[in-house]
């Protein structure tokens, strides 16, 4: 998943979701080079469970 908001070329946020079902997010740290700061969502971060739905989601379709 990748935010609608952009830094240049490069999304501010991309969502992930490990094999073990912990919601990830990476925030741009570098927009010239489009490198990223990942890290778990603590579980208190109600996007956190946004993110497992819309995952669980997309999978379902895949």
């Amino acid at each position: 998943m990748i935010s609608e908001q952009m830094k240049g070329k490069w999304p501010q946020n991309i969502w992930a979701v490990t094999s073990d079902g912990i919601p990830l997010e990476a925030q741009l740290e570098n927009p010239e080079a489009g490198v990223y700061h990942g890290y778990p969502m603590p579980e208190s971060d109600p996007f956190s469970h946004e993110v497992i739905k819309e995952w669980k989601a997309r999978d379902k379709k895949d």
